[in-house]
Order: structure tokens, then sequence, then C-alpha cells
């Protein structure tokens, strides 16, 4: 399924006008590969989230753009883009990405502020019991 799947991908960007689904399709396909692989191309990810931003302006596109952009490169460049996302102050990832990044940066006070708000917006159990499992470490 996943080699029928990288087939209708490679006929779909093949056409060189890709849209925000096969930018979409092609993020998942790098994530899947890396699987199988020695690990995840980020910086072909920032690529394409970069290029989906053309397509949207989602702050949770923003936010994954981030995310992609500080594993390519460095934790506060992502961040720095994460901080001026706007629109996600009730997304648990938002803060999560925000909390984790902060933590890379060696900001450990910031970084628990931001795990605690997520924990006031996490909609399930399981989240709860994840960023409980951060903040207690």
């Amino acid at each position: 399924m996943i080699r029928e799947a990288h087939e209708y991908l490679d006929r779909a960007l093949a056409r060189e006008h890709p849209g925000p689904h096969q930018i979409q399709a092609a993020i998942s396909a790098i994530h899947v590969d890396a699987e199988t692989s020695d690990g995840t191309d980020w910086e072909q990810i920032a690529a394409l989230y970069a290029s989906l931003l053309t397509h949207t302006d989602s702050p949770v596109v923003h936010l994954n753009h981030g995310v992609a952009v500080a594993m390519a490169t460095d934790a506060r460049t992502g961040l720095r883009l994460i901080d001026d996302i706007d629109g996600l102050d009730d997304y648990v990832y938002y803060h999560s990405a925000r909390s984790a990044l902060l933590d890379d940066c060696g900001d450990t006070d910031a970084a628990v502020a931001a795990y605690e708000a997520a924990l006031v917006v996490a909609t399930s159990d399981h989240q709860r019991r994840f960023l409980r499992g951060k903040l207690d470490r």
C-alpha cells in the first residue's frame, strides 16, 4: 500500500504544480520513509511546509513549519517562528511544541510554564498524562 501511495504521489508531483494535498502527502511520505531509513529529512519537510504556506495561512501549518525548521536547524530558530504565531492559545500542541523547544534552549522555567499552559488546554487524558510526565521529570 505504501508503494502504491508513493506511485500516486510521484504522478501528482510530476505535474510540477503541487497543491496543498500533494504537499501534505509528500510530508507524510517522508515521515513514513523515515521509519525504514536513517531518519527524518527535516530540511525537506521544512521546505514542504514553507511551500504549503503559499497555499494556506493556517496557524497550525505555521506551527508545523516552525517545528520542522527547529528540527532541521536549531531550537531557537524554530522557537522564533512559533512565537510569532497568533490564534493558537487554546491549542495544546502549540504550547507543548514551545515547551519542548524552550527546554532544548535550556530555558527550564519558561518550558515548565509552557507545559503548564498545555496542560490547561489539553483535551484528553492521554495528553494530560504525557504533559504531567514532562513536568514530573
